[in-house]
């Protein structure tokens, strides 16, 4: 029996495990590791409008490995399955370029030497984010990356659409020797970038799964759908990429000023500022929630999204948004 073949009978049997529906005409994406995030629920609502999601928390690869002709693409929302996810792909027969991307990029090095006197200069840094297809790359957009003071994570990002950085020539030319140097032909990327006065540095690239909060912000500026756009390269089809709209958008963390354990969170819409588009609390009376300051452990009570025609009136939402939650805990 041919490796393909034996993944068909494996399907089979693996049917119930997969929760599939026979009346559904959607075609399949295998998700590893597929249970829902607590922050991915807005890439699964994009995904969901074209493909039928299938979970795959756990088990062995033979035994719930799919085949069919539904079953389009394999791909996965966690890091730490890409591996797996890659494993099940190249048995099915299926694409796995973009989940090999991620594997590929995770230790970046600068493709351009940083400039001799950097170090007294102000450093900015900035993320470009752009679809590889078949080696043939499209820049997307620009993210600013956020960065409380004393933390050691960034908080958030603000995209403009009208960002000048992928105007420049000399972006565009890093970026594809970026791409080029860490043999990138398919996937989503962000490449990141150090400016010093008025030059750009390539720092190093890295590859985005479909539930990245970049891809969230960029979405709502340009009005592209890059959720489903990453689970169409995840089967191996033409993604749509053209811009709807040219705005900004933000997304940001909130983190409590201090160490505490909570005993109240609440968001006040009465006082929410203009230009907020959505709030997600994440923390739960009685945990103990810290503050984003120079620790990794740090503790979201919050993630929101602000649009707005430019990056400074997403930032000024944001930046009011704290006065609508309503917190209360003890030391």
């Amino acid at each position: 029996m041919s490796s393909r073949a034996l993944a068909h009978h494996e399907c089979r049997d693996a049917l119930p495990a997969l929760n599939r529906r026979l009346d559904d005409p959607r075609p399949e994406l295998l998700l590893v590791g597929g249970e829902p995030g607590e922050y991915d629920g807005w890439a699964r609502r994009s995904i969901e409008r074209r493909y039928r999601l299938l979970s795959l928390a756990s088990g062995s690869v033979g035994d719930q490995l799919s085949g069919t002709a539904t079953l389009a693409g394999v791909s996965t929302f966690q890091e730490d399955r890409v591996e797996q996810a890659v494993s099940l792909a190249e048995r099915a027969g299926l694409p796995a370029g973009s989940l090999l991307t991620v594997m590929r990029c995770r230790v970046g090095q600068a493709v351009e030497p940083v400039p001799p006197a950097s170090v007294h200069q102000s450093e900015l840094t900035a993320l470009a984010v752009s679809v590889i297809r078949h080696g043939r790359l499209s820049p997307l957009f620009v993210a600013r990356p956020e960065q409380e003071a004393g933390a050691m994570t960034d908080s958030g990002y603000v995209v403009d659409a009208a960002d000048p950085l992928l105007n420049s020539s000399g972006v565009v030319d890093s970026l594809w020797a970026m791409h080029r140097r860490f043999d990138i032909e398919e996937g989503v990327t962000a490449s990141e970038f150090r400016i010093y006065g008025r030059r750009a540095v390539g720092v190093g690239v890295r590859g985005l799964l479909g539930s990245d909060l970049l891809l969230r912000a960029g979405s709502l500026a340009t009005g592209t759908d890059f959720a489903l756009a990453w689970a169409d390269l995840a089967v191996g089809v033409e993604p749509d990429l053209a811009p709807r709209r040219c705005g900004a958008a933000g997304v940001r963390f909130f983190y409590p000023q201090t160490d505490l354990t909570l005993d109240e969170l609440r968001l006040e819409t009465s006082t929410l500022p203009g230009g907020i588009w959505e709030v997600q609390l994440s923390a739960k009376p009685g945990m103990i929630v810290r503050a984003h300051g120079g620790t990794c452990a740090a503790t979201p009570l919050a993630l929101a999204t602000a649009v707005g025609e430019d990056g400074a009136a997403c930032r000024r939402a944001l930046d009011l948004l704290p006065q609508a939650l309503h917190i209360r805990g003890r030391l």
